[in-house]
């Protein structure tokens, strides 16, 4: 802004433009499992020697009338600086309302789930188009590419037909391939059942981008609180 022969300066407003997610770079792992929180956490560390603990805050959902929390938990490790996988409880703490769902109330549905046989029991295997098409993103790594479709590819031929699933857990190609060996077990894990959902399948994609801030502010605490233990020794 100019300011005038006084010093005065008028206001003048610019336009912001908001960052688009890609959502091809990004999916949802629905969970099935009896266990409660703590349970389900136990059990994954049994199987996939990776420990989840809860997560404070959890994470929030808040839209003009009411706010909405939903327990989380979360693996760090310091070794990896961008490793920070979470799951949270599709139950909201403080109200009778689940983060997804195929029937209301939910805060984002989910289309209708199709009534079939899991894709590896098929006779007639459902063939899916990759997550990514390569030749839409010359500009990034291929290899990254491939991995991020060879999981998505795993995982859909995995995944079971849900009606009802009590966790999720957001994947994206950023964190993809560092949980792979973890993903592999998933299918091992005996009264466990999960469901991969491609990101450009979900209705309300502005979830992704608070989940995804979710994950870099506890990634961010994680590495400020250890900083703070390292000064102290």
């Amino acid at each position: 802004m100019n300011p005038d022969a006084f010093g005065n300066s008028s206001p003048k407003t610019y336009k912001m433009k908001t960052q688009i997610l890609d959502m091809a770079f990004h999916g949802l792992l629905l969970l099935r499992h009896p266990a409660d929180g703590m349970g389900l956490s136990d059990l994954l560390w049994r199987h996939t020697r990776l420990m989840f603990r809860p997560s404070a805050p959890p994470f929030c959902y808040q839209n003009k009338e009411n706010s909405y929390t939903f327990a989380t938990f979360s693996a760090f490790k310091p070794s990896n600086r961008h490793f920070f996988p979470f799951w949270v409880s599709n139950q909201a703490e403080n109200a009778n309302i689940k983060l997804f769902s195929y029937k209301k109330p939910a805060i984002s549905l989910l289309s209708k789930d199709k009534n079939t046989l899991p894709n590896q029991l098929s006779l007639f295997p459902e063939e899916k188009p990759p997550l990514t098409q390569s030749e839409d993103y010359t500009h990034l790594n291929a290899e990254e590419l491939q991995r991020w479709n060879e999981i998505g590819r795993f995982l859909q031929d995995h995944s079971t037909p849900l009606a009802e699933f009590q966790y999720l857990m957001p994947l994206s190609i950023q964190i993809g391939e560092m949980l792979y060996p973890f993903l592999i077990h998933l299918q091992k894990i005996e009264g466990l059942y999960f469901k991969f959902i491609a990101g450009d399948e979900v209705k309300q994609p502005e979830i992704f981008y608070l989940l995804e801030s979710y994950r870099n502010k506890q990634l961010n605490a994680a590495w400020e609180t250890l900083a703070a233990n390292r000064k102290q020794k």
